[in-house]
């Protein structure tokens, strides 16, 4: 027995999958995916007529996607698409498939790195790259390929010098003398000729 189909169903659109995340303010429009470069969307998903839109035929991918982010946290979700975005663009910039293997996944992570090194990016930004990058491997259980992305660096934070207890007394010392300048300015109504902060404040007096 042949069993028909209902006639209400049809097949998921690509132009249909819609994520709202901050608060519905913001819209992850995946149609943005199906076109080369991943261009931008005008209001309420529309396209530019200014764009030339290319149809690169990957809407099993781009539901994929959609299906992996759309029950997880809207922090993920917008991250995420971001990256996504960028991943896309970048692949499509240089005649490559679109796909997670090995090869893709390290030159896209070296070109990120190389982007780093010419001041394009920051070290934060390449951060985020690999978590991105962790994420969609390890959600397709690709967790040896996440495993062999490059460990980062920790960026080194410039510490600053202690000052002594006598380093503080000294600074609370001009703070209040120049506090006490500039509340006899006010009260004069007048104003002084140099900072009362500058060292050599008192010397005019």
């Amino acid at each position: 027995e042949v069993v028909q189909a209902p006639t209400n169903v049809r097949p998921i659109s690509v132009d249909d999958l819609v994520i709202r995340v901050r608060n519905d303010s913001l819209n992850l429009n995946f149609k943005r995916l199906k076109y080369k470069g991943c261009p931008k969307t005008l209001a309420f998903g529309r396209l530019s007529k200014n764009i030339e839109y290319i149809n690169m035929h990957r809407d099993g991918f781009i539901i994929d996607m959609y299906n992996l982010l759309v029950n997880e946290t809207s922090a993920i979700k917008e991250n995420t698409f971001k990256y996504l975005a960028h991943y896309l663009r970048v692949l499509d910039e240089h005649d490559m498939d679109i796909t997670f293997n090995e090869k893709t996944v390290m030159w896209y992570f070296d070109y990120q790195k190389n982007r780093v090194l010419t001041g394009e990016i920051k070290n934060g930004t390449l951060a985020s790259t690999k978590k991105f990058l962790v994420f969609i491997l390890n959600s397709f259980g690709q967790g040896t390929l996440s495993r062999k992305l490059p460990v980062l660096a920790r960026t080194k934070v410039a510490s600053t010098p202690i000052l002594s207890d006598k380093q503080h007394i000294e600074i609370g010392k001009k703070l209040y003398f120049g506090y006490k300048e500039y509340c006899q300015h006010i009260l004069n109504g007048t104003e002084p000729n140099i900072c009362p902060f500058y060292d050599d404040y008192e010397k005019t007096l």
